[in-house]
């Protein structure tokens, strides 16, 4: 058998990744559809199970999503959705390993590139907090607009 070989996720899939999960999660649940397990997910997305299983993992830890008491895990926002931020899910993909790997307390200091990142983390915030999951979706309803 050949080594199975690893895929790696370029950081904006990742998150593009994480924010399809989670609009699949939460349209689940303001639909009142049973809750989706890592497998069901991975088939409607196309990607393969451990990859999911790593963004899925990384959205708990974050307590975005829980885990169901099913012999198969599925998975339930946990927060209401007009409580979860695109924002939150955006940055809890971003910074998610800091602290075992290396970040940015670990670098020497440099202003410039300090001041690029703040502006970053602003127009992140400015843009995206004030839009829930729910009015996500809502706004996908309301425009007939297929999320996946």
């Amino acid at each position: 058998t050949s080594p199975r070989r690893e895929l790696n996720l370029s950081n904006h899939m990742k998150e593009r990744l994480a924010l399809t999960i989670m609009l699949h999660v939460a349209r689940n649940f303001y639909d009142d559809k049973n809750a989706l397990p890592g497998k069901q997910l991975a088939n409607q997305l196309n990607i393969p199970s451990g990859i999911i299983e790593g963004i899925l993992s990384t959205l708990e830890n974050q307590q975005l999503i829980s885990q169901t008491n099913h012999k198969v895990p599925c998975y339930l926002p946990a927060q209401p959705l007009e409580e979860i931020a695109v924002a939150d899910v955006l940055r809890a993909i971003r910074h998610t390993n800091e602290e075992q790997h290396l970040n940015s307390a670990i670098l020497k200091p440099d202003s410039t590139v300090a001041a690029v990142f703040e502006k970053f983390d602003n127009i992140l915030d400015d843009s995206f907090s004030g839009q829930s999951l729910k009015e996500l979706i809502r706004s996908t309803t309301d425009n007939n607009t297929t999320i996946s």
